[in-house]
């Protein structure tokens, strides 16, 4: 899987799985975004800079990312 992160959204690219649901969390372990549906594109226009993590989660399977949004 890729994940590129542009200005206002996160491109994610060649999942060899769908993808379930996915999460993005602040450091304080707070759920900042969550999608459960099937998307290529991931709106973070309202994040502030800082540092994140992504969840994925893919059927049984979950993946962790951390992600730098700078404004």
């Amino acid at each position: 899987m890729k994940i590129r992160l542009q200005t206002d959204y996160i491109q994610i690219e060649n999942t060899s799985k769908k993808i379930n649901r996915i999460e993005i969390y602040n450091q304080a372990d707070q759920i900042l975004i969550e999608k459960s549906k099937e998307f290529d594109r991931l709106d973070v226009s309202a994040l502030q800079s800082g540092v994140y993590f992504i969840k994925f989660i893919q059927g049984e399977d979950v993946s962790i990312a951390k992600i730098l949004v700078e404004r």
